[in-house]
């Protein structure tokens, strides 16, 4: 048996001035123990919200709306078993980000066997 250690993977979700959705797959396997997420100061008074998907997309983590121009740090009360192929990460905007956009960007804190 492979003993999980403490892994991180970081997604960078690049945002135009209109867009409004942005989705990443993800190949983990372990534990989600935690997430980071950095909002840019939007030209527009936007918030974001974090899905965490399955390989058919069902949300088995989806975040409050988080505010723009800060950094948030998600721990999750319980722990959640990552899906393997087809998985993935969504950010969604309340509504357009306006000006050159930004990048909103994700990092999954969990334990597992793998890279």
């Amino acid at each position: 048996m492979i003993p999980y250690r403490p892994l991180r993977k970081k997604l960078i979700f690049t945002f135009g001035g209109a867009d409004t959705q942005k989705s990443a797959n993800v190949f983990l396997e372990g534990k989600l123990h935690h997430l980071h997420v950095r909002v840019p100061d939007f030209a527009n008074a936007v918030t974001a919200k974090v899905s965490v998907l399955d390989q058919d997309d069902y949300a088995y983590f989806e975040s409050d709306p988080l505010n723009k121009g800060q950094n948030h740090n998600l721990l999750l009360d319980k722990k959640l078993l990552l899906m393997g192929e087809g998985g993935g990460v969504r950010v969604n905007l309340s509504d357009a980000p306006g000006g050159a956009g930004g990048e909103v960007i994700v990092a999954l804190y969990y334990f597992g066997g793998g890279n």
